[in-house]
């Protein structure tokens, strides 16, 4: 009787760790893990990608390689980008790192696997964030669409304060590209934008989401140059408090944000 490849392959801590980023992270790039594993020496490199071609040849990853932009002016590199494969999926499930409800992921385009490794970014980003200043977190990618349909929501609860001003919630909408998809002057994200106002403080939004109806929302764009474009329409268009803008590798847990027709930085402390 042939054994299948989950009873042959020995799940060590090790590898129920980068199983369990993966359930979490859902896209990651090899240097993400080097991040999380804090693999400066080489010995703890090659661990990490050793463990990464195992899963990948025994089927519970998928992976390619994507440019990998560094920014701050440095060179974009090649890097490879991995994913849990429906069967990966199948041994998170049985190990117990996921559940039924965990989307299944499949081959994606350059473009897309850019847009979700960068997703990745801010992620991290945000937990180093509550790691510096004693927040608790709460992530989540994927079946968001209601009135809005962010990259993702998240919300910060300070566990100091009374429970019921204790957390904030967040929409994420990343946009990498030059505004697109205009219609009537504007475009698909000024759209959106203009959506998220009506939805603020709205009746939908508390069916919707049950738990709030106050929010902000998180943009995060590629270059310095598009922020200030996007701040300078706001600020004639929409002009509202609720819009926080940042750069892509911004430092969260400093003050990375900018709000349209004010001259100060914000923080996630503000």
């Amino acid at each position: 009787m042939r054994r299948r490849r989950s009873d042959m392959f020995r799940l060590t801590d090790q590898r129920r760790r980068i199983l369990g980023e993966l359930v979490r992270y859902r896209y990651l790039r090899t240097t993400h893990f080097y991040q999380l594993h804090d693999a400066g020496a080489e010995v703890s490199s090659r661990a990490v990608r050793r463990v990464l071609h195992d899963f990948h040849t025994l089927g519970f990853l998928g992976r390619r390689v994507v440019v990998a932009d560094m920014g701050s002016g440095r060179l974009p590199h090649y890097e490879q980008v991995y994913w849990l494969s429906p069967s990966g999926v199948a041994l998170a499930r049985a190990c117990g790192l996921c559940d039924d409800d965990f989307p299944l992921t499949h081959g994606r385009s350059q473009q897309t696997l850019a847009h979700e490794t960068a997703l990745t970014d801010v992620h991290l980003a945000v937990e180093r964030f509550c790691a510096l200043h004693a927040r608790e977190l709460f992530w989540q990618q994927h079946r968001l669409k209601r009135r809005v349909n962010p990259d993702a929501l998240f919300a910060l609860t300070d566990p100091a304060r009374p429970t019921e001003d204790s957390t904030a919630y967040y929409f994420l909408e990343l946009e990498r590209w030059r505004e697109a998809g205009h219609r009537h002057g504007r475009s698909a994200l000024l759209r959106r934008l203009h959506r998220y106002a009506t939805y603020q403080s709205s009746s939908e939004c508390r069916r919707d989401w049950e738990w709030f109806d106050e929010f902000r929302v998180i943009l995060v764009l590629a270059t310095e140059r598009r922020r200030t474009n996007l701040l300078a329409r706001l600020a004639s268009e929409l002009p509202l408090s609720m819009f926080w803008i940042a750069v892509e590798g911004s430092d969260f847990s400093g003050r990375a944000f900018r709000v349209p027709g004010v001259d100060k930085a914000y923080s996630f402390l503000d």
